[in-house]
């Protein structure tokens, strides 16, 4: 607004009630990463239940290794293996833990799979499981959830909190994760990068965000930032995204943009009708304050990345439907 920039910054949800009043969990994912960190150190609980899925064997050491790490905070742990992008293992895994346990009391989603490659080196096939793992994942989870029967009183998603901070292979993963955040009627919490969990386990990109100065949430602060949402009062129907404090501008973009075209062409490029779609952006280092954070010999470039997801973006936008990417050309000029 105005060349200046606007983030949110990190606000713990206060605690009001009791955090200990879920019993039944259900983890999409878990065998690293946030909800790894969570599950194994989250305090114990008599009468406690998780039932976590994953597309690993059940017989890997790593899943045998995690179910011991969390049976010291559950009192009973079942793993299933369940890849979420197919529909009928979705049903089937939440379909047994109504079986196990009758019912589900907070369901935790932190499923995905990013592919570290640049950009133009990932096939489109490669950039729509990526898009699925995330995407398709999520949806074929909720329409089980609504086929059982089940309502969750809590529902925690993650949308990733370090990708909009990560390395040039993760543009497709971002995105994703960005376009997942607009969900209608969630309450979004807006993370710092965590200290070392994750994707930040990676050395280079952890020394990367601490060279910014940015502030990273430690790992002893995650049980209770995730204890927090079970024991507040049951905003937008309970449901919280938990995302980067940089991708806060989707859900904004999302809910205000829509109604003002003006807005939309300024943001995402004016839309010319004709034979083939063609939207047209016009960079201004004054308006497009992210271009005074890319500067080549003191001048500001504009990321190819960007262009294309302002194209697909302009194309939700304009034409109410996410566009399919067939081919795509970038071009110096």
């Amino acid at each position: 607004q105005d060349g200046k920039r606007f983030v949110e910054g990190f606000r713990p949800v206060p605690v009001v009630g009791d955090p200990g009043a879920a019993r039944v969990f259900f983890a999409v994912g878990g065998a690293r990463g946030i909800l790894h960190e969570y599950l194994r150190n989250r305090e114990p609980r008599e009468g406690t239940a998780l039932f976590f899925t994953g597309r690993t064997p059940a017989d890997d050491p790593k899943v045998i290794e995690s179910i011991k790490a969390f049976s010291r905070s559950f009192e009973r742990v079942i793993y299933c293996r369940m890849d979420a992008t197919k529909s009928g293992e979705a049903v089937a895994a939440l379909r047994r833990a109504r079986e196990e346990f009758g019912g589900i009391d907070c369901l935790i989603d932190a499923s995905g799979a990013e592919m570290s490659r640049l950009f133009a080196s990932k096939s489109r096939l490669d950039i729509q499981a990526e898009i699925d793992s995330k995407f398709l994942a999520r949806a074929n989870v909720d329409r089980a959830l609504a086929e059982l029967g089940l309502s969750p009183a809590r529902k925690i998603l993650f949308n990733s909190i370090v990708a909009s901070y990560g390395n040039q292979g993760q543009t497709v993963y971002a995105f994703t994760n960005a376009f997942l955040s607009g969900a209608k009627g969630a309450s979004h919490l807006f993370w710092p990068p965590l200290d070392g969990v994750g994707m930040t386990s990676e050395p280079m990109l952890l020394s990367k965000l601490k060279l910014s100065g940015m502030e990273l949430l430690d790992r002893s602060e995650i049980g209770r930032h995730i204890e927090a949402c079970m024991g507040a009062h049951p905003e937008s129907g309970g449901e919280y995204h938990v995302l980067s404090m940089r991708t806060h501008f989707h859900s904004r973009v999302m809910d205000v943009a829509i109604s003002d075209p003006a807005l939309v062409a300024e943001s995402f490029g004016r839309f010319r009708t004709n034979r083939k779609a063609t939207f047209v952006k016009t960079l201004d280092k004054e308006k497009d304050a992210f271009l005074k954070d890319h500067l080549v010999n003191g001048s500001c470039v504009a990321p190819g990345s960007a262009g294309l997801a302002s194209f697909a973006l302009a194309g939700l936008l304009h034409l109410g439907c996410f566009p399919e990417i067939v081919s795509f050309n970038m071009q110096n000029f």
